[in-house]
């Protein structure tokens, strides 16, 4: 979102952002509306899968300049009139028939600009004579993502506009080097929509948003102003827990931040919220007000339950192990690079670790850490492996598949439920 000559100039990532979250739309727009002069702040992980993106999409134009494609690529200017000439550069090579169009600058003249990987030209009729073109994008996902569909969306209804004809399929060239197409009849529909009610928003300029914390949060450029005005506010999204649901509920009652719940009476209860739940709520809500004060951990002890909370684990075993898994999803298709495990050792914690640093030594640390755990299952049938979050059975149960390797191994540590999850 930018103002240009003082017009509104909208992209597919304005879009997006719309479609994470409304305050983010309405925080960059107060923004280039001047209304509020606030420092953005990126998101380290935001700055890495950019940096990450650029290096996987040069790749992918190396690897096209390799196969002997022809590739005009098409220089970018700043300003409207920038991107005007950069439009019309991108015009003048569909009409010469360029097989692939780099960097593509596709502009309405109004409002919506989008830059796009690569369009390119397929033997089909337009307006530019007997070829026509189609969008293909770089992405340093593995799978393709809802969003990288309506990205892919709205560069095809520009480039409609350009050749005259709605290209039949939109490409998506993953991170892990291949190609998955699309056809745009199955998601113009829904695009519409989203773009259509995201021009509702601008135009009726509605400022009634509140940064609810999404999963987008962690991306974005204004997390730290966000966190800042939920903190400012006390609001009920500090809860441990709390679901926005229930704090909508919770505001209608008259309930509205963290401290006022944390003094809440039983009359104080919503509707839609049940007793036990209104009580945990609350029980939390004031633990987190006295560590506030006391500047000290709060905490509880609940009463034991059968079959709830440590009451699930199993009995203790001398050879129990705790285990983590750490892995960098840039790296070339994906690296597990580390497999941590810890056991007690004549009452001492003793760290083992089988690190990797590429795919051949990941097979090995893998084979490594399986038969690690038979051998000493041997020793102690009794025992269990730790972890946190479903993160290690899934990527044990890839790395197998990956790799053709351990097979029946894993499968019988799966099935006897060796593996708990904390």
């Amino acid at each position: 979102m930018q103002l240009v000559d003082d017009r509104l100039i909208l992209s597919a990532t304005d879009l997006i952002n719309h479609l994470e979250c409304a305050h983010l739309s309405h925080l960059d727009l107060e923004v280039v509306s001047g209304r509020l002069a606030i420092e953005e702040t990126r998101a380290e992980a935001a700055d890495l899968v950019a940096r990450k993106g650029d290096e996987h999409e040069l790749a992918y134009l190396e690897s096209l300049r390799a196969d002997d494609r022809e590739v005009v690529e098409i220089e970018t200017e700043p300003g409207r009139e920038g991107l005007r000439r950069g439009a019309q550069r991108t015009r003048e090579a569909m009409r010469a028939g360029a097989e692939i169009v780099y960097q593509a600058v596709l502009f309405d003249g109004e409002r919506w600009r989008g830059y796009a990987d690569c369009l390119e030209r397929v033997p089909r009729r337009s307006n530019l004579g007997a070829w026509s073109y189609e969008v293909a994008d770089t992405k340093l996902a593995r799978r393709v993502k809802p969003y990288f569909l309506l990205q892919l969306c709205f560069y095809s209804e520009l480039l409609t506009a350009e050749q005259g004809l709605a290209p039949e399929s939109m490409h998506v060239v993953l991170g892990t080097r291949t190609r998955e197409s699309f056809r745009l009849a199955d998601y113009g529909a829904y695009y519409r929509s989203v773009k259509s009610r995201f021009e509702r928003v601008l135009a009726a300029s509605a400022n009634g948003t509140y940064p609810h914390p999404v999963e987008h949060c962690e991306l974005c450029h204004w997390q730290e102003h966000c966190d800042a005005h939920r903190e400012a506010d006390d609001h009920l999204s500090l809860v441990a827990n709390m679901r926005r649901s229930q704090a909508t509920r919770l505001s209608e009652k008259g309930i509205e931040t963290v401290a006022e719940l944390a003094r809440a009476t039983d009359a104080g209860r919503p509707p839609g919220v049940g007793p036990q739940t209104f009580e945990t709520l609350r029980r939390q809500a004031a633990l987190q007000v006295d560590q506030r004060a006391s500047g000290h951990p709060s905490y509880e002890l609940l009463p034991p339950e059968a079959a709830r909370g440590f009451a699930r684990l199993p009995p203790p075993s001398l050879g129990d192990l705790y285990f983590d898994i750490e892995g960098d999803p840039f790296f070339d298709q994906g690296l597990e690079y580390l497999f941590g495990v810890t056991s007690i050792e004549d009452d001492e914690p003793r760290f083992r670790a089988f690190w990797a640093t590429d795919h051949a030594q990941e097979k090995q640390a893998f084979e490594q850490f399986i038969d690690f755990v038979l051998e000493r299952l041997e020793r102690f049938p009794d025992l269990h492996v730790y972890h946190y979050a479903p993160y290690e059975p899934t990527v044990l149960k890839r790395l197998m598949g990956l790799h053709a390797t351990r097979e029946d191994e894993l499968d019988h540590l799966l099935r006897s439920r060796v593996l708990v999850d904390l």
